[in-house]
């Protein structure tokens, strides 16, 4: 997805591929976005009263807290993606499986 892509085709592109868009404050107080999986997003809003606050402060965690500068946007941005899918994966029941 071209990075240069206005809010609406970006929004539209995360419906086509079932994906949902979160929006958080960079550590330069700019707004940036993650894309999550729709089944991950849909799995963290029964688990959690706020996605969004979640998301924040894993990126705090690791961009504000952690070693920044040796990280990329990219590399921050996966490494969230992986603990809501580690997250996900501990609400699924084995019985649904």
């Amino acid at each position: 997805m071209n990075y240069m892509t206005s809010a609406n085709e970006r929004i539209n592109n995360c419906y086509h591929e079932k994906k949902t868009l979160f929006t958080f404050t960079d550590k330069s107080g700019e707004k940036s976005n993650l894309t999550l999986d729709k089944w991950i997003a849909d799995a963290l809003s029964r688990m959690l009263d706020n996605v969004h606050a979640w998301i924040q402060a894993e990126y705090d965690r690791r961009a504000i807290g952690g070693k920044s500068g040796e990280l990329s946007r990219r590399a921050i941005g996966d490494m969230i993606r992986i603990a809501a899918m580690k997250l996900a994966f501990s609400a699924i029941d084995e019985s649904e499986l």
